[in-house]
């Protein structure tokens, strides 16, 4: 069961959060795991199951804490400058084991088994993927004139993860938060900018026309203004009628490189 290192860390990181809008960055968060969490002595081993243990010192307490972190990002969504995967992708990890960052229960526990010579940190991992992270409706003039966040704490004001609990369920489409959602129209908006660049190389006389292009690049043809309203006509319905196959699926540091495993 939790004890007072893992409610001491749970306490802390939130307050941070609230208090400081460093630790809403991408960066910061980092920051703030690696120094309240993994430097504090949280009991990764066990609480999450990584070794053989006892069963009952198993228990989710940074994913409460991740938790916490979306339920803020839902009510702020301009606040944080990641979106939700990034705390998926570090929930991930807490469980994969594929890196030595959250393996051992304590500082000493992991210079014991070499981890910082045997594994890799995941920290350079998901710095490198940062733009996949970015929140695109963040603004950090509005968060550094905030200051600390007010959080409504009513119960209706909560919300099922989603995108964390329901990601495995193909059949059901995860709630999207405003970050995705806009994700996902910029990409829709791409693709379609890339069909109308392929449908202007072809240099069709009749979309030609709707596109405003220059007349040098249509085909001249003696016919009369009728013949010509025909040709729009005929144009707008190639034009609005073909269906969208619209794509559905959608700082450095300064210096700072963190090796810690």
């Amino acid at each position: 069961m939790p004890d007072g290192w893992d409610r001491t860390a749970q306490a802390c990181s939130v307050a941070s959060i609230l208090l400081d809008p460093y630790y809403r960055t991408i960066k910061g968060l980092m920051v703030l795991i690696e120094r309240d969490w993994i430097s504090f002595g949280h009991k990764f081993s066990h609480r999450y199951a990584h070794l053989d243990g006892d069963p009952k010192e198993v228990s989710p307490v940074i994913d409460q804490f991740l938790e916490c972190v979306w339920q803020l990002s839902e009510q702020f969504p301009c606040a944080f400058e990641f979106n939700e995967r990034f705390l998926i992708a570090i929930h991930t990890h807490i469980y994969s084991c594929q890196y030595g960052t959250f393996l051992g229960n304590c500082q000493k526990e992991r210079r014991d088994m070499r981890l910082y010579e045997r594994s890799h940190s995941v920290w350079p991992q998901l710095w490198k993927d940062r733009a996949e992270y970015a929140n695109p409706l963040y603004k950090d003039e509005l968060s550094q004139s905030s200051g600390f966040l007010r959080p409504n704490t009513t119960p209706y004001c909560f919300k099922m993860w989603k995108g964390l609990y329901n990601h495995v369920e193909k059949s059901t489409h995860p709630l999207q938060s405003p970050a995705d959602f806009l994700s996902v129209v910029r990409e829709e908006s791409l693709q379609l900018e890339e069909e109308l660049t392929n449908h202007q190389e072809t240099k069709n006389p009749d979309l030609a026309l709707l596109l405003g292009l220059p007349h040098t690049q249509l085909k001249t043809n003696n016919t009369d203004d009728l013949s010509t309203c025909s040709n729009l006509e005929s144009g707008v319905v190639i034009f609005f009628g073909r269906s969208s196959s619209g794509g559905g699926d959608g700082k450095d540091p300064d210096g700072a490189v963190f090796t810690t495993a």
